[in-house]
């Protein structure tokens, strides 16, 4: 995660450069940023919005954007992809920014792609799955795809720890586990290891009673 945010925050800002330095008669430039800086998926965008506030800084002291006067205008999601939905919207007609870093999760990046990519608005988030590029030329991504990272995962799983069975939970609102529970099931199934249940929650959910009773519970096919 540390090397995607990395490269989120440096190509980004490197983008916007690039931009800004083109478009000479701008007095003001923007770039925007979308994260979840509270809710769910906080746990990934408080640390990325900080690690681009740390990267903007550092770069505007060493001189990287010339005389380009480059503004950033950071806005918190809460999670919800409906106010991230909002957000690009509000950027695009009001803000006038060149670009938008974000959204952080799958979720809201499959729910912002297709107006980001209506509005020519170039998007440039950390979702996982692929399908997020679908609506347009618009969009881009900075991390890895589930197959190149749950496949190591499930093959030391299946080949060095070898269990007898697997008691799988993913989150089913957010088509980014969806897909790295199903990479990793497939890998795991085929070197024989029995997935003895197959369940899901939703990203909002707290109380895990019911469902860790079922884990318990659980026997090996």
């Amino acid at each position: 995660m540390c090397k995607g945010v990395n490269r989120l925050v440096s190509t980004g800002l490197a983008l916007t450069a690039m931009a800004a330095i083109s478009a000479a008669t701008a007095q003001e430039l923007k770039l925007g940023v979308v994260t979840a800086v509270t809710g769910t998926y906080a746990f990934v965008g408080a640390p990325a919005t900080n690690g681009m506030k740390m990267a903007f800084d550092e770069m505007t002291a060493s001189g990287f954007f010339g005389s380009a006067k480059l503004n950033v205008v950071y806005e918190d999601n809460a999670s919800d992809a409906k106010q991230a939905v909002t957000l690009i919207n509000r950027m695009a007609t009001r803000d006038n920014v060149l670009m938008v870093i974000g959204p952080i999760s799958t979720a809201e990046a499959m729910a912002t792609a297709p107006v980001a990519n209506d509005l020519k608005l170039p998007m440039f988030t950390t979702a996982t799955s692929p399908d997020v590029l679908k609506p347009g030329p618009w969009i881009f991504k900075s991390t890895e795809t589930a197959d190149q990272y749950m496949n190591p995962i499930a093959a030391h799983i299946a080949d060095k720890l070898k269990p007898a069975s697997c008691f799988l939970v993913t989150i089913r609102d957010n088509e980014g586990y969806i897909r790295q529970k199903n990479v990793f099931r497939d890998h795991v199934a085929g070197k024989g290891v029995k997935i003895a249940a197959d369940e899901t929650i939703l990203a909002s959910e707290s109380d895990f009673t019911a469902l860790s009773t079922k884990i318990v519970n659980a026997k090996s096919p």
